[in-house]
């Protein structure tokens, strides 16, 4: 890995973190070279806008929860599909800051058309790599067949309501009880009437 490319990825992610943390319209591009320790002007030579950045950083929590939902192993695209869901609910303490940032650009692309822009080809690989996974489990008959772009949809939707609330904590869920809404969902809509339940659940 070229020193150029390591300072990239230093960047994304120092900003990724005060993004998560601080709020992404307070962070300067003096707390990135700060965090990373690299200096403004190399900030700059790599992301000329902080909108690239942002870009960047959103591409990185992408990289995170696919990592970290292994979406990109469909070997048990059912087991997938419940350690997708219940990491993304908020059960899983890692993708607390990816929670941070989505909810933040949602926000932002609301009223800012170049925000909604940079959100929405983001949001479409990671729509695409649920697809992945649901299309593998429907080749294997233990998700069911129909309309998969819906199916899709509907899916992420449920998700992202339960995870804002969770992240949010406008509501009280715990996790048992995301655990369990998440199981309900997926055997209501999702997998086959013959796949057992999840055990715990």
């Amino acid at each position: 890995m070229s020193k150029g490319t390591r300072n990239r990825q230093k960047i994304i992610a120092a900003a990724w973190e005060l993004y998560a943390d601080l709020g992404i319209d307070n962070v300067r591009t003096e707390d990135v070279a700060n965090a990373c320790g690299l200096s403004a002007s190399a900030i700059n030579y790599h992301f000329r806008t902080k909108t690239q950045l942002l870009q960047a950083a959103l591409r990185y929590s992408l990289d995170i929860i696919a990592s970290a939902r292994d979406l990109t192993e469909t070997a048990d695209p059912v087991a997938t599909l419940r350690h997708f869901a219940r990491i993304h609910a908020g059960v899983d303490v890692k993708v607390r800051r990816v929670w941070s940032i989505w909810i933040q650009s949602w926000a932002h692309a609301a009223a800012d058309e170049h925000a909604r822009l940079n959100l929405t080809a983001v949001y479409t690989e990671w729509l695409d790599m649920i697809t992945g996974v649901i299309l593998a489990g429907q080749r294997a008959g233990t998700i069911r067949t129909g309309n998969t772009v819906l199916m899709v949809k509907a899916l992420s939707i449920f998700i992202d309501g339960l995870g804002v609330a969770r992240s949010t904590q406008q509501m009280t869920v715990t996790d048992e009880e995301a655990l369990s809404m998440l199981e309900e969902y997926l055997g209501a809509h999702i997998l086959t009437s013959t796949h057992p339940q999840e055990e715990g659940t």
